[in-house]
């Protein structure tokens, strides 16, 4: 098998529909097998999939999160290359084949992820890739409270330099992660301590760290509908989208703590305090306060 294609869904049935069609419509030229992780979905995703020719289903029988299902999968994988590709993306080209004849043809040096420039809905730059946090972006994000929200990411972090064919990166958006299983086998997969955000940023930090860098492609053409599911909702319970952020917060903390020295850590925490102080003056949300104070003082808040 050339490439095993992973697929996580949580209550996604028709986006995780549509991407696995896409697959079949534009795959060509190659052997390939499309694994779907199901994180205890209870949209009937279970019921449909669970009979679906087109895929070999995996129940996860709880919701593992990102990372973890992704490894689940990857544990069944057959492919010498594994991708990891999201429920929101749709293939609008032979993209598995161009990432597969890309990695085979420079098979001779050393590189982690590979990954290509994502479009959104309406073809407009979507993030593609980025660079890793460093303790400035905490002190910049600081200033939004002045009115002031700086561009962290910036042009070149979000697409890279589109005048390269390839370009080098720290980290491809977790969207459409193209890797050998060699340097997954050697160099572990996702971190199970994340439960989603910052995953993906870990696991490549470790792999860079090893001299297996990450690399952004022209070729590949993939639509990431980021956050599609969240938009279809007609509204979102306030509980929700803070118990979103705090999970965002903490895997931000753990991705500190495990890829810098202690001192760093120490450094960031201390900023993460500032940070804290800074909610506490801008929200009224009492619940969300105490959660994130509790979040600052001992890295979770369950």
């Amino acid at each position: 098998m050339d490439v095993s294609i992973i697929l996580v869904n949580y209550n996604t049935k028709e986006m995780t529909k549509e991407c696995v069609d896409s697959i079949y419509a534009h795959t060509a030229g190659l052997s390939f097998e499309v694994i779907l992780v199901d994180n205890a979905s209870s949209d009937g995703s279970q019921e449909f999939f669970s009979h679906d020719d087109q895929v070999r289903f995996i129940e996860s029988g709880s919701n593992l999160g990102f990372g973890r299902a992704n490894n689940l999968g990857l544990k069944s994988a057959t492919g010498k290359y594994a991708f990891l590709l999201n429920t929101d993306t749709l293939l609008k080209n032979n993209a598995v084949k161009l990432f597969f004849d890309y990695a085979e043809a420079h098979s001779n040096e050393k590189f982690g992820a590979l990954g290509c420039r994502l479009v959104d809905g309406e073809g407009q730059p979507a993030m593609s890739c980025g660079n890793f946090l460093k303790i400035k972006m905490i002190f910049q994000t600081l200033t939004q409270h002045f009115g002031h929200v700086p561009d962290i990411y910036g042009k070149k972090k979000l697409w890279g330099d589109k005048r390269a064919d390839a370009v080098n990166v720290d980290y491809i958006c977790g969207a459409d992660i193209f890797v050998n299983k060699q340097v997954i086998e050697r160099f572990g997969a996702f971190d199970p301590d994340f439960f989603m955000y910052y995953e993906e940023t870990e696991m490549q930090h470790r792999w860079g760290k090893n001299g297996y860098g990450s690399r952004l492609i022209d070729g590949p053409k993939i639509v990431h509908l980021e956050g599609g599911s969240f938009k279809k909702k007609v509204s979102v319970s306030r509980k929700a989208y803070n118990k979103k952020a705090l999970i965002n917060r903490r895997s931000e903390i753990l991705f500190f703590k495990k890829c810098y020295s202690k001192p760093y850590y120490f450094l960031y925490r201390c900023c993460f305090f500032l940070y804290v102080v800074n909610d506490l003056l801008s929200r009224m949300d009492k619940r969300f306060v105490k959660d994130e104070w509790k979040l600052a003082c001992t890295g979770d808040f369950e």
